[in-house]
């Protein structure tokens, strides 16, 4: 009555436990995806009630990487589907940048749904909580953050390629993150030389063929093989945890803000 949908929402769930690893987590999600996959094609009508996919839980106990190609695969099959019975396709919701030791890690996490192809006008994004914060009021809580190492490499890599690649964005922090990107990496024992391989990383990380070149020891690139080794287990340099000044990157992180909260806006995404 009253022109009111009653519908379903099929959730994916981050739930990585401490010293399991990333790779379990990953098999996990894709096993998910397929058992789901297997309900739709078993019986295509069942989307005119299980309407949207959602990645859910906390965000720190699973990166949107792990689960990129599980939801992309589900949103294609039930195109597919849903054009056969006269239905249309799964939507997303997305929890993202909601639960971030940094800014740059939770405007990151937004950004990337988008970065990866994952997301369609009148899809969501859950929260995403991170568009909404002043960076000077952040700064200002306190001295620093305290994030993983490789989380922080994550952020500097990301914002280097996202300024080189949006001219309108201010260049000014870009020598202080490149020398503090090249001193991580020697500090992990991969040098320097892999850093314009990591500016490279955030948009590979949501392709398919990443997380199955990096757990299924296939990959071929010098950085992937060294992450791959950093990756498997939970010690090491890059999983320490370091303290990052919160006012060294205001007024780069306002502007990036202020960007991505356009970008969302064009998208139509809620």
């Amino acid at each position: 009555p009253g022109g009111v949908e009653v519908a379903w929402t099929y959730h994916l769930i981050r739930d990585r436990e401490a010293g399991r690893g990333l790779r379990r987590q990953w098999r996990q999600l894709a096993a998910e995806s397929r058992r789901f996959t297997r309900t739709l094609v078993a019986e295509p009508r069942f989307l005119a009630v299980l309407r949207a996919v959602d990645i859910a839980g906390v965000e720190s106990k699973g990166p949107l990487w792990l689960a990129a190609e599980p939801i992309r695969a589900l949103r294609a099959v039930s195109r597919t589907l849903g054009a056969r019975v006269g239905l249309p396709a799964l939507r997303m919701t997305l929890h993202v940048g909601e639960d971030y030791p940094h800014l740059a890690t939770g405007l990151r996490a937004v950004h990337e749904p988008f970065l990866w192809n994952l997301v369609e006008r009148g899809d969501r994004l859950g929260h995403a909580s991170a568009l909404g914060q002043s960076a000077e009021a952040w700064a200002a809580e306190r001295a620093t953050a305290a994030l993983s190492r490789w989380n922080r490499m994550l952020d500097l890599g990301w914002l280097l390629s996202l300024v080189a690649a949006e001219p309108a964005l201010p260049r000014d922090a870009v020598p202080l993150w490149q020398a503090e990107l090249s001193g991580h990496l020697e500090a992990c024992g991969a040098g320097a030389g892999l850093r314009e391989d990591w500016t490279a990383l955030p948009r590979r990380m949501g392709t398919p063929a990443w997380p199955e070149d990096l757990f299924s020891g296939s990959a071929v690139r010098p950085l992937d093989q060294w992450l791959a080794r950093q990756l498997a287990g939970d010690q090491g340099a890059l999983h320490e945890v370091i303290e990052v000044r919160r006012d060294r990157d205001v007024a780069a992180l306002e502007a990036v803000s202020r960007w991505l909260g356009a970008h969302v806006a064009r998208w139509q995404v809620a």
